[in-house]
C-alpha cells in the first residue's frame, strides 16, 4: 500500500513551511465533525475532501473540472499535494488513489492530525 515509503510521505516541518508559504495543497479526508472537534492544518491551500466519495470523485477530475468546483489545484505531477487524516490510514489509501490518477509525487502525513504537534 502507498504511504509506507519515506518518500511517500511529509514531515511536519516540510507541511508547515508548505503551508504557510502557500507552496502546498492540504487536502484533510477526515469528516467535518472531525475537524471541527479537534482542528486542522492551518494552510493557504487547504481543502477538505472527505473519504472515501467525495475525495475520489475529485481526484478523478479533469484539472479544468477541479479548479472550477475547488478554486485550486495539485500540479501535474501532485508534487505540491499533501493528504491528511486522523491517523494515517485515510491518507495512505487516499494517497493510493491518487496515485492511480497520475499525481505520482503527492505525499500524505503519517500519523494523521492526531500526531500532529501544535
Amino acid at each position: 500500500m502507498a504511504g509506507n515509503e519515506e518518500s511517500h510521505c511529509a514531515s511536519q516541518a516540510t507541511i508547515e513551511q508548505g503551508a504557510a508559504d502557500g507552496s502546498v495543497l492540504v487536502v484533510d479526508v477526515r469528516g467535518p465533525g472531525e475537524i471541527s472537534s479537534s482542528g486542522k492544518i492551518a494552510a493557504k491551500r487547504w481543502l477538505n475532501l472527505v473519504w472515501p466519495d467525495e475525495y475520489k470523485t475529485a481526484i478523478a477530475l479533469s484539472k479544468d473540472e477541479f479548479k472550477a468546483k475547488y478554486g485550486d489545484l495539485p500540479a501535474e505531477d501532485g508534487s505540491n499535494l499533501i493528504i491528511n487524516c486522523g491517523s494515517g490510514k485515510r491518507s495512505a489509501m487516499a494517497l493510493q488513489v491518487a496515485f492511480d490518477h497520475g499525481y505520482s509525487k503527492a505525499r500524505h502525513f503519517p500519523g494523521g492530525y492526531g500526531n500532529w504537534k501544535k
